[in-house]
């Protein structure tokens, strides 16, 4: 009885097995990182599907951070609820770690953080005068372009951030755990009743003019 096992199937048996390659070696070390690392399709997502409720979760990691890693005595949560009055210092603490690094990175954070102020200042005198002046459609696109201010600036506030914490891309948080994806699911369901809301008093905006 003949064998068709072939010589190349007999090294293959006797070959070690194939190392496997550890993934997580890849990823930098942010144990001692003094700000909040994320990868920028995660904050997007979770700041519009929230609309942009992330933001105070978002602040107060960042001061979090920071305070556990250079031991300043500051309050997390008040620096996340005034962030209006936060952002400059926060985005000027990131520029300046980013000086202290060496690291080349070219962006403006007073610009960024200014627009993110009069972003979240603006928004709600403008969906007052919205409410009162425009169509209820109008007002929901006025929140929603406020909404994408804010956004852009958090956003290239964290893009540096991650730059100064040795994490360019935010690859130790990028993915959606299954936390996120609960807060994902209520943010959208806000989204949802906002939207199906405005339609009865669109209608009834549209037959008293």
């Amino acid at each position: 009885m003949s064998s068709n096992v072939s010589k190349d199937d007999v090294n293959n048996m006797y070959a070690p097995p194939a190392a496997r390659i550890d993934t997580s070696a890849a990823l930098p070390d942010v144990s001692d990182a003094p700000f909040y690392i994320v990868s920028s399709p995660k904050m997007l997502i979770l700041f519009f599907a929230t609309a942009g409720w992330y933001t105070f979760y978002w602040f107060w990691r960042h001061w979090s951070c920071y305070k556990a890693r250079t031991n300043h005595d500051i309050w997390p949560v008040p620096r996340a609820f005034f962030s209006i009055f936060t952002a400059h210092t926060l985005n000027e603490l990131i520029a300046s770690r980013i000086k202290k690094n060496k690291v080349r990175y070219v962006w403006s954070p007073g610009f960024w953080a200014s627009l993110y102020v009069l972003a979240a200042i603006e928004q709600p005198f403008a969906i007052l005068l919205a409410r009162y002046y425009l169509s209820p459609t109008s007002s929901l696109v006025v929140n929603v372009i406020g909404i994408a201010l804010a956004g852009l600036a958090l956003l290239q506030a964290q893009r540096a951030a991650n730059r100064a914490c040795g994490d360019t891309a935010g690859e130790t948080n990028r993915r959606i755990t299954s936390f996120n994806a609960l807060w994902i699911v209520i943010g959208m369901a806000l989204w949802i009743y906002s939207i199906l809301t405005i339609i009865p008093y669109e209608s009834m905006w549209l037959m008293d003019r």
